[in-house]
Parts: structure tokens; C-alpha cells; sequence
């Protein structure tokens, strides 16, 4: 099967990926929005003999992994949508539900951030997250529970949706607002309750991926995220409901 190649950008990464000519067509649309004709500083090489599907998984998993790795400032675990007013941040392991939360928020009017990661910016931009616009990873049960199920490509067990197909895409750093723990249960009805920055510190550097790296420092951004920004738990049953409660905080 012929090669192909395509070129990205982000956070603090530029890399390129060699794989087959379809996968790197449907890529380019996944990430439209972080393609870059820069020279890149890492290089990605997918088996162009597998079929569209586990290529895909295989290209947004490498991609990912280079992002986080090459990440600096403090880096979180975490869904973040916006508004105007600024980005909520949703700390969570794998599995909790982030990318269903986000895009919720996004069908409900709220700007995407990342799925994946609070990053946050460098010097003046200290203290906001900076866009990481990677296609979003839906379940196909959470992709039919929110009428996506006919965007985007099959990645085997999930499916990826460009962002861009599901609502607006932040394209500056954003203040951090609020830091919000998630509590999904069966049934809940969507409520939130406060929480102290204490707690919000903790969340933040349990959920971290590079704080071992720099500890001072990443204690010290996220004791100013939680001293600036206001900080819940998050009671939810459907992601629907919740994106409601998350729109209405920010606006």
C-alpha cells in the first residue's frame, strides 16, 4: 500500500507521520486545525499495510505520547472547554468520561480546549491553557447517546471526531476559571458543590503527567490555578445535563 505523510503542530511539538495514503488522508481532516508546513523535530512512521482503522488508533495514540512527553510548564490530565470568560478545567483519569463531558459542552456552545490536557502556557500566559486541538476519542455508545455517531473515523474500539465538527476551537491561551472534579453516577441529577483550593491543588497534581519533573514549580502553578480559580465537584449522571451545568458557570 503507497505512503504518505503529513506534518503537525502541538503544544510544543512538531511532528511528522509516514503511513499509508489513506490514513494520512483521513489524519489531515482529524487535524486540520494543527496541521504546519514547519520542519519537524520528531518523526512518526505507522505501518502503511494496516487497514484504515487500527492505523488511525495507532497514529492518534504515537501522537499523543510525543505531545505529552515533550510537554514542560505543568501539564494535566484533563478535559478544558471555554467561553469567552475563561476555560474550565476537568481533571480525570482515563475512562471517567472527559471526552464525552467535552463534547457535550462543545454541542451545548462552549469552545474546545483539549480532551486530553491542561497545558499550561509559558511567562505572561502563565496560568492558561493553551488549545491542544487533537481530535476527540468517543466511545461508540457515547458517540449514539450524543448523535455524533455519523462524524468522524472509526479508530477501532472509539471513534475520532475533529473538533471543528462538533463546535468552536479556542485558538488562544485562556484563563483558568474554575477546576472541577468529576463524580458520574447512574441517575445522579447534575449538581455542583465547592470545594477547597486544597483539594483543587491535589487534583491537579494527582492528575498531572510531568510534575515529578520540576515538583516546586509544579506545585507552585498549581497552588496560583486553584487560588485564582474557583473549585468544584461535579455530580452527574449524563453528559448532557452536566455540559448544561458547566455552560451555565462559565457564562
Amino acid at each position: 500500500m503507497p505512503s504518505s505523510h503529513f506534518s503537525v503542530r502541538l503544544l510544543d511539538s512538531r511532528i511528522r507521520v509516514t503511513a499509508s495514503a489513506a490514513a494520512c488522508a483521513a489524519a489531515r481532516l482529524l487535524w486540520s486545525g494543527t496541521l504546519t508546513d514547519e520542519a519537524a523535530s520528531v518523526e512518526l512512521e505507522v505501518d502503511a499495510s494496516l487497514p484504515l482503522a487500527p492505523s488511525l488508533a495507532d497514529i492518534a495514540t504515537r501522537l499523543n505520547a510525543t505531545v505529552i512527553e515533550n510537554c514542560q510548564p505543568l501539564t494535566v490530565h484533563a478535559g478544558v472547554v471555554a467561553s469567552p470568560n475563561g476555560a474550565i478545567a476537568l481533571p480525570a483519569v482515563s475512562g471517567a468520561g472527559k471526552s464525552t463531558l467535552v463534547a457535550a459542552c462543545l454541542l451545548a456552545g462552549l469552545e474546545y480546549v483539549s480532551d486530553e490536557a491542561l497545558h499550561l502556557g509559558h511567562g505572561e500566559y502563565g496560568g492558561h491553557a493553551v488549545p491542544y486541538p487533537r481530535p476527540l476519542g468517543l466511545s461508540e455508545e457515547s458517540a449514539a447517546l450524543l448523535s455524533v455517531g455519523a462524524l468522524g473515523f472509526s479508530a477501532g474500539d472509539e471513534r475520532l471526531i475533529a473538533p471543528e465538527e462538533l463546535g468552536l476551537v479556542a485558538h488562544g491561551p485562556v484563563p483558568v476559571r474554575h477546576v472541577v472534579a468529576l463524580d458520574r453516577r447512574p441517575g445522579a441529577v447534575p449538581s455542583l458543590e465547592r470545594i477547597t483550593e486544597a483539594d483543587a491543588v491535589h487534583l491537579l497534581l494527582t492528575h498531572s503527567f510531568n510534575h515529578y519533573m520540576a515538583p516546586l514549580a509544579a506545585m507552585a502553578a498549581a497552588a496560583r490555578i486553584a487560588s485564582d480559580a474557583g473549585a468544584w465537584r461535579l455530580s452527574y449522571g449524563e453528559a448532557t445535563d452536566a455540559a448544561e451545568v458547566l455552560s451555565a458557570l462559565l457564562n
